[in-house]
């Protein structure tokens, strides 16, 4: 009956969209043996691959070359219908990417084998293994795309290899269980919520080779207490280290808490504020809603100021700068 409902659904979007949908010719075939209790699926995931799920729960996908792309919108892994048999993966050498979505809400599985033959993890791949604790990413992975572990809520540890040079954002996001990860010196950004929400995570390492920390992209770590920044960050986006220990120790200490000479939180100020000549940029955000800041004075050396960095600040009533020409506009 599920299969079925699958193939119909297939077909009836066929005809909405007026076309052919995304990989009819190449829709999920499945077979599926008369005894339900040795029940054994199979079906295709890819041009030349094809995946068999046995009734131990042990999925083997083989074959050669990339795995289909799901959006989980138009168009589904065929793997979601079976979800709840899924318990471990087997991908065999010759595979080159898993495909977005392939993995998508299989909450079962607690083991996942990749092979050498990989070389990306696309998006969303494996949104919401909820039973997912750990994970080995071979070497030949350079890529790991947007929201790939997103709400793998069990993970506990992972290894990026060196070769990985490109994380997308909310890669980790909500996975509450990771309390460590090791960033390789091959990666140059941290991206966008990369790590919100992981509020396990206690310690966090920045290679040298990052360049750029993006917004929100430790928020919500509460146990973020020790972080290290190296010098070749010169640029922290808004709201990166929002509700993390470590940020909320540092601006008890230092109101005006800055790193590689971006300020990136002040909201703790109060009254009349001075700017040390030691910051060149003022991050985004802030100063936001720092009701008790009266007047601030900007120096020389700020050659930036980002958005929203003094916004919601309702009691500033006076705002002055040795260099008036330099940030025309604040807010």
């Amino acid at each position: 009956m599920r299969i079925n409902k699958i193939l119909a659904m297939a077909m009836a979007m066929t005809v909405v969209c007026g076309g052919t949908a995304p990989f009819a010719a190449d829709l999920p075939e499945f077979s599926i043996t008369a005894d339900a209790a040795d029940a054994v699926e199979t079906g295709k995931l890819g041009d030349d691959i094809t995946y068999t799920l046995d009734s131990n729960g042990t999925v083997t996908i083989s074959g050669t070359g990339d795995m289909y792309d799901y959006d989980g919108i138009i168009t589904t892994s065929p793997l979601e219908g079976t979800a709840d048999k899924i318990t471990s993966v087997v991908i065999s050498d010759g595979i080159t990417s898993i495909g977005s979505g392939t993995f998508s809400n299989c909450t079962l599985i607690d083991s996942i084998t990749i092979p050498n033959s990989v070389t990306r993890i696309r998006d969303n791949a494996f949104f919401a293994c909820t039973s997912l604790e750990s994970i080995t990413i071979p070497d030949s992975v350079t890529c790991i795309g947007n929201g790939a572990f997103m709400y793998c809520s069990s993970l506990a540890s992972i290894t990026i290899p060196s070769s990985v040079t490109s994380i997308g954002y909310s890669t980790f996001f909500s996975c509450n269980s990771l309390e460590s990860i090791t960033i390789p010196n091959s990666v140059t950004s941290i991206g966008v919520q990369m790590f919100a929400g992981c509020y396990s995570l206690s310690s966090i390492t920045i290679p040298n080779s990052v360049t750029s920390i993006e917004s929100m992209a430790f928020s919500d770590c509460e146990s973020l207490e020790s972080v290290t920044i190296p010098n070749s960050v010169t640029s922290i986006g808004s709201c990166a280290f929002y509700r993390t220990k470590w940020l909320e120790e540092n601006t008890d200490k230092t109101p005006l808490f800055a790193v590689n000479g971006i300020l990136i939180d002040g909201t703790k100020c109060s009254g009349d504020v001075e700017i040390p000549d030691s910051v060149t940029s003022i991050g985004d955000n802030a100063f936001c809603n720092c009701n008790t800041l009266v007047s601030i004075t900007i120096p020389d050396s700020v050659t930036c100021i980002g958005d929203g960095a003094f916004a919601g600040c309702n009691s500033l009533k006076c705002y002055t700068e040795r260099a008036v020409d330099k940030h025309p506009k604040i807010w």
